[in-house]
């Protein structure tokens, strides 16, 4: 979470910021649904943040879920449950918005408006791929190559070790692995 004043033609005032890894992907990339639990968590979590937010009398609230919910049978579940826990609606955005977001975080924190920059962010189920030219966003996509994706379909718990070989001739291949 993070709450900002913001106004044209300065840069954003952090009035707060929380943090917490969830693993939401966690059993979604074998089982196809958000667990239980996984979902209790991300509750609770949601829930604490939005106390943090009220407290300061922000007037708009966005809230996203990428690959893990893209992917997830029980979608519709976690976004009732979850836009409930942060008293604001939670929206599943495109692998495309996710590049488009993290490149405008990168701008605001990191601005190289003079330079090209290679942007690579790999979450839990996706890796998104952003080249930006001169402060602009010029190409971006996102793949299904996240660090908790491949490690459930590559490292299982029989083989205690990771399928290398397997995973190298899916990219090659230029298939999901």
């Amino acid at each position: 979470m993070l709450a900002a004043e913001t106004s044209t033609g300065a840069p954003a005032k952090i009035l707060a910021a929380e943090r917490q890894v969830t693993r939401l992907g966690s059993g979604v990339f074998q089982d196809g649904e958000i667990s239980r639990d996984a979902m209790g968590f991300v509750c609770e979590n949601l829930s604490r943040m939005a106390q943090i937010y009220r407290k300061l009398d922000v007037i708009g609230v966005r809230a996203v879920a990428t690959s893990a919910v893209r992917d997830a049978s029980n979608q519709e579940e976690f976004l009732r449950r979850t836009s409930n826990a942060l008293d604001a609606p939670v929206e599943i955005i495109s692998g495309q918005e996710e590049a488009r977001l993290i490149h405008l975080g990168v701008q605001a924190r990191w601005p190289h408006a003079e330079k090209r920059v290679l942007i690579v962010d790999v979450g839990g189920g996706s890796a998104e791929v952003i080249l930006s030219d001169h402060g602009v966003l010029s190409e971006a996509f996102s793949r299904p190559l996240g660090a908790v994706r491949l490690t459930e379909i590559f490292l299982t718990s029989s083989e205690h070790e990771v399928r290398f070989w397997d995973m190298a001739y899916a990219m090659e291949e230029g298939r999901n692995p």
